[in-house]
C-alpha cells in the first residue's frame, strides 16, 4: 500500500481538544500545568534564554542575577570558597584537565 500526500494530510494538523493547556505527563491529567507554570515554560522552555543576556561571559550576567548566584549563593550552598560555571560539559572537562595537569 502506498500513501500519497493527500492521504497523509490528515496526520499533519491534529489538534488537541484542550486548547491552551500543556500536559507535561500525557498519561495523567494531573500533569496539566498551572497558569504560572505554563507562563514559566513558555518563557524559559527553550533552555537557551539565559544567553539572551550573555555577551560571552556566562557568570557575569546581572539580569537575571546569575553573577550574584554563582559568586555568592552557590559557593555558600556548596560549602566552598569559589564556584565556576561553564557553557557545557566539554568546557568543564577542559578546565579541570588543565587545572590538574
Amino acid at each position: 500500500m502506498t500513501l500519497d500526500d493527500a492521504s497523509l494530510q490528515k496526520f499533519g494538523f491534529i489538534e488537541r481538544p484542550a486548547k491552551g493547556l500543556i500536559n507535561i505527563d500525557p498519561l495523567q491529567t494531573g500533569g496539566i500545568l498551572t497558569e504560572d507554570a505554563r507562563r514559566a515554560l513558555v518563557e524559559w522552555g527553550d533552555g537557551y534564554s539565559i544567553c539572551d543576556n550573555c555577551g560571552g561571559v556566562l557568570d557575569l550576567i546581572k539580569k537575571p542575577p546569575v553573577q550574584e548566584f554563582v559568586h555568592n549563593a552557590l559557593p555558600e550552598f556548596l560549602g566552598v570558597d569559589e564556584a565556576r560555571i561553564t557553557h557545557g560539559a566539554r568546557e568543564s572537562k577542559f578546565a579541570v584537565m588543565h587545572a590538574v595537569g
